[in-house]
C-alpha cells in the first residue's frame, strides 16, 4: 500500500471514528438501523476506507471523507430498504440476472472505468457493484410490480411512496452523528442543529444511477 494510500485510509477511519465518538448516540455501535438490520460502524468505515483506496488507484480526486461517509451510509440504508421490500413483495433476483447487469455495464464503460466512476461518482467500492447492481434490479422489478400498467413515471411514484411507507413502518434511522434520515426522500439530511458536526445534503447514489441499465 502506498504512503498515499495508507494516509487515505487512516484520515477516513479517523474520521468515522471522531463522528462515532462526537455524540452520545442512540444508536450505540450502528450508524444506522433499517428494522432488524444494523449498519455497524465497523461496516461503514471499512467501505470508506475501500472506496477511499480505489479512488487513489483509480487516479480519481479525493473526495472529503464526512461527505464519502454519508454517501456510503446512504447506500447501506438503502440497500437494506430495498432488502425488505424484496422479502415482502417475493421478488427475486437471480446471480445471474445481477451478472448480466454487471457484464453490459464493463463491456459499454469499460472494467475499470466502471469501477472509476461508481466509486468517484456514488462512493460505491469494487466490492459492492455486484450488491449495487442487485439493487438496481430489484428496484426496477419492484416499480414494476407495483404499477405494472403505469408509466415510468408512476411507476416511480408509486416506488416511493412503497419505500417511503416502509421505511416508517421500520423506523429507519441513522445515528445523530451522520444527519437524519428523511423517509418522504429517502435520504440522509443535515446533521441535527444541536450537533457540532456540519452536514450538507449528500448527493445519493441510487441503484438507478447504475450505468448501462438492461430490461430485465
Amino acid at each position: 500500500m502506498t504512503l498515499s494510500r495508507r494516509a487515505l485510509r487512516l484520515a477516513g477511519l479517523v474520521t468515522v471514528a471522531l463522528l462515532a465518538t462526537g455524540c452520545a448516540g442512540q444508536l450505540p455501535g450502528a450508524a444506522g438501523v433499517v428494522g432488524e438490520a444494523r449498519i455497524s460502524d465497523t461496516q461503514l468505515s471499512d467501505a470508506v476506507a475501500e472506496t477511499q483506496d480505489a479512488l487513489v488507484t483509480y487516479k480519481q480526486r479525493p473526495v472529503e471523507v464526512s461527505t464519502l461517509t454519508r454517501l456510503t451510509l446512504d447506500r447501506l440504508m438503502t440497500s437494506e430498504l430495498l432488502a425488505v421490500a424484496a422479502q415482502r413483495r417475493n421478488l427475486v433476483v437471480p446471480q445471474g440476472a445481477v451478472d448480466r447487469e454487471v457484464a453490459a455495464a464493463e463491456q459499454q464503460a469499460g472494467v475499470d472505468a466502471l469501477r472509476s466512476q461508481l466509486a468517484a461518482n456514488r462512493a460505491v467500492p469494487p466490492s459492492a457493484i455486484n450488491s449495487f447492481a442487485r439493487d438496481f434490479l430489484i428496484q426496477q422489478r419492484l416499480a414494476a410490480s407495483l404499477a405494472p400498467t403505469g408509466s415510468g413515471d408512476a411507476q416511480s411514484l408509486a416506488l416511493q411512496k412503497y419505500l417511503s411507507a416502509l421505511s416508517r413502518e421500520l423506523d429507519t434511522r441513522v445515528s445523530p452523528r451522520f444527519g437524519t434520515w428523511d423517509a418522504a426522500q429517502l435520504t440522509i439530511g443535515p446533521v441535527p442543529d444541536n450537533l457540532a458536526t456540519e452536514a450538507a445534503t449528500p448527493l445519493i447514489p441510487k441503484p438507478s444511477d447504475f450505468p448501462t441499465p438492461v430490461n430485465p
